[in-house]
């Protein structure tokens, strides 16, 4: 709602034409005091209109701000002010209207221009807005500032117009005259940094914040803004700073440690993730009115997942019901029970516990399914940790809960051609994963990796680079397209295949870079 301002620059028109036309002093003094009085009787009834806008009887407000804006035509304040009326009374096309008058009368005056603007971003944030309605926006705010190069609102509406029409160095520039008048405005450090990570300046975005925070240390949305910048920049340890502050000064700390915790699971270091989601665990407990039962089985369900990772069985078991006790409707729990217990070795008490209180209904397919899943995580870990024998089992059983897992069908089938044993049978698994996923370029690659373990090399050639054009970015498949390559005696392409794994960002970058100096050795010197 729009509350009436103090009185308005009422206009001298009156007086004004009174004094041009006078004959005679007599005169002059005779409509100098009609004028004076005109400009009254208009105060007067502006004043009324005011007591009822206040009072919230708008259609009276709105009859006398009307007359009170036609007795002086020429006062743009006035006009500002019934455009406010207008707008408490949803008229929003009247307001415009008035306002553009009031543009017209005073061309130099921010206030209708301001409001002006303001109202047509109201519009502008409906959905389905016509493009051209944020044009006319955009230039409504730009005219604004014109005027009035101190309005540090008008920048930042203006800036999150421009940016989220996708012109950053514009949003920038305007983001830039906000902090210019307002050097630590927190909204527009945020949106300046967010636009550079956009510009991928994202090195610019860290300092800026960065130099907020030291300035403002107890601002949680500079914090929060500069941990953002340095996850963009990639700088894990600016992370790891930055979030070891905040929790020190108890700044979002339950921010803090969930991006500890994924910060450290990305190490590998699961210990050190389960650790700070305890900590994330308890600070939820401490706010029970703010957090959902949902939200509570979700960390600790991750919880439950780094003492997996961390071999941590036992305590991932114990951890796992008491979550199925908490949250009895929560099937995820009793999943992760299952898989604790599987990786214990305690194979008959899991399968126990999937038929019995996990499936129900032997018609279900979707448990059936998420059982499956359990299986192929749990031969996922086996074969990680080179227990080869172990992980075939797990891999069967989960085709067996749902015999078109592509994704256990796949992992069974390259595990068994990647260590080149029973090759028929690795490219029947591949081909049912492939039967269900045609364009898959993961299975492409497995069943190309299959066919040269097999030394077919041209229908493995057609495979992988099939397999290299799906996933052109995947480092893998170039390193086998490498392998088969040199096999073939094609060293230049063996070459090309290795230095692609690498540009891609190989996990095994030193053996690829040992095969590659190898050939560039080896290749024949050209005349």
């Amino acid at each position: 709602m729009y509350w009436p301002r103090p009185c308005p620059r009422l206009s001298a028109r009156a007086m004004a034409v009174a004094l041009l036309l006078a004959p005679s002093f007599a005169g002059v003094a005779g409509l100098a005091a009609a004028a004076t009085q005109g400009r009254a009787d208009t105060y007067y009834t502006y004043c009324l209109a005011r007591q009822a806008w206040f009072r919230q009887d708008y259609p009276e407000a709105l009859r006398l701000m009307s007359e009170a804006s036609a007795a002086d035509p020429d006062s743009s304040d006035l006009k500002v002010d019934l455009a406010r009326l207008h707008l408490d009374l949803n008229k929003t096309d009247e307001a415009m209207t008035v306002l553009r008058r009031a543009i017209e009368l005073d061309p130099n005056s921010a206030a209708p221009r301001r409001l002006l603007a303001d109202t047509l971003l109201t519009m502008a944030l409906r959905d389905g807005t016509e493009p051209a309605l944020v044009d006319q926006t955009i230039e409504a705010y730009r005219e604004t500032v014109r005027v009035d190069p101190n309005d540090a609102e008008a920048y930042l509406n203006l800036g999150k117009l421009l940016a989220s029409r996708g012109s950053f160095p514009q949003a920038l520039e305007s983001f830039r005259h906000l902090l210019e008048l307002l050097p630590l405005s927190e909204e527009g450090l945020t949106l300046d940094a967010q636009v550079l990570i956009k510009m991928e300046r994202q090195q610019e975005a860290v300092a800026l914040l960065a130099d907020a925070v030291l300035k403002r240390p107890k601002s949680a949305p500079l914090h929060l803004a500069l941990l953002d910048a340095l996850e963009a920049a990639g700088d894990r340890q600016g992370v790891e700073r930055a979030c070891t502050a905040m929790i020190e000064a108890g700044i979002e700390p339950m921010r803090a440690q969930f991006t500890m915790a994924r910060l450290l699971a990305g190490r590998s270091d699961h210990s050190g993730a389960f650790m700070h989601l305890s900590e994330l665990s308890r600070l939820l407990e401490e706010q029970p009115s703010n957090v959902t039962d949902e939200d509570r089985a979700g960390i600790q369900l991750r919880m439950i997942q780094e003492l997996i990772e961390a071999q941590r069985i036992p305590e991932a078991l114990q951890l796992a019901r008491a979550g199925s006790v908490r949250f009895p409707a929560d099937i995820r729990f009793l999943l992760r029970e299952g898989e604790a217990l599987l990786l214990n070795g305690r194979t008959a008490e899991a399968e126990a516990l999937f038929r019995g209180e996990v499936l129900g209904d032997p018609k279900d397919s979707a448990r059936s399914h998420q059982v499956s899943d359990v299986y192929l995580a749990v031969g996922a870990l086996s074969e990680s940790a080179g227990r080869l024998d172990e992980a075939e089992t797990h891999l069967k059983a989960s085709i067996e809960w749902n015999p078109v897992n592509s994704s256990a069908l796949n992992y069974l089938g390259f595990m068994l051609a990647d260590r080149g044993v029973r090759l028929d049978e690795a490219i029947r698994y591949i081909g049912l994963a492939l039967e269900r996923d045609p364009g898959n370029g993961a299975y492409l690659d497995s069943l190309g990796w299959a066919y040269f373990k097999r030394g077919d090399y041209a229908r493995a050639e057609t495979l992988l680079v099939e397999a290299a054009t799906v996933m052109a970015q995947e480092s893998e498949i170039h390193d086998h397209l490498g392998d088969l390559y040199r096999a073939m005696g094609r060293s230049e392409d063996a070459i090309k295949a290795w230095q692609k794994a690498l540009d891609h960002g190989a996990a095994k970058a030193d053996a690829i870079q040992s095969k590659l100096d190898t050939a560039r050795r080896l290749a024949p010197t050209k005349p």
